[in-house]
């Protein structure tokens, strides 16, 4: 099914529609992890009655300063105009050989990790009703990567931190044997038909379920 201005049905609006809510959607394609804490922020501080639902995507990607203009319009869903000097950039568009010398995937992980906390607890602050979710694949839990040390366990007692070691959106399409629309370009990692997001509203149900 498609809406009136040609967006698909996600499960943002599977839940919305359950919860009985208006939905506020922010998930713009190519979205940093940055862009999303700060999105995700200053929703918070507008004081609404709502339940958030914060779905961190890939994490190779970040955003940067800019003095260009932004065309906010290329977006099919909501954004803040004070992102007006950010844009993103996509390691996974750089050459693998140059950006891994200077990235590595459970250094960025953990980072993620440091700053889902942070957020976690402002929200919880706050007196936000919320969830964060991972639209990505499963973390590491390499009890070796020092720089790691400890992280699983201050994640563990944050539960609506939902699903970063399991159960990640494109695990579950796998386990599920669901392909993304896009599967011939991205494989295990295209992004979610209307079964993948009917099947991911399902799991996240429960959580939305406890903490609203």
């Amino acid at each position: 099914m498609l809406l009136p201005d040609n967006q698909y049905i996600t499960a943002g609006h599977i839940i919305s529609e359950r919860l009985g809510y208006n939905l506020d959607h922010y998930g713009f394609s190519g979205k940093t992890p940055s862009q999303i804490f700060r999105t995700s922020m200053r929703y918070a501080f507008e004081d609404n009655e709502s339940f958030m639902c914060i779905g961190i995507g890939s994490i190779y990607r970040d955003d940067f300063h800019t003095e260009d203009v932004l065309d906010f319009n290329k977006y099919k869903y909501k954004f803040y105009q004070e992102e007006h000097c950010s844009d993103s950039a996509n390691f996974s568009n750089t050459d693998k050989g140059f950006i891994l010398k200077f990235v590595h995937g459970e250094y960025i992980e953990t980072n993620i990790f440091y700053r889902l906390i942070a957020l976690h607890d402002f929200l919880m602050y706050n007196n936000v009703n919320f969830i964060i979710h991972n639209l990505g694949s499963n973390f590491y839990n390499n009890k070796q990567f020092l720089f790691a040390s400890g992280i699983y366990e201050q994640i563990e007692k944050r539960p609506r931190i939902v699903n970063f070691y399991e159960n990640s959106l494109h695990d579950l399409m796998l386990d599920n044997k669901i392909k993304g629309w896009d599967y011939d370009r991205y494989g295990n990692m295209a992004h979610p038909d209307e079964e993948g997001h009917a099947m991911y509203a399902d799991f996240l149900w429960d959580y939305v379920d406890e903490y609203r």
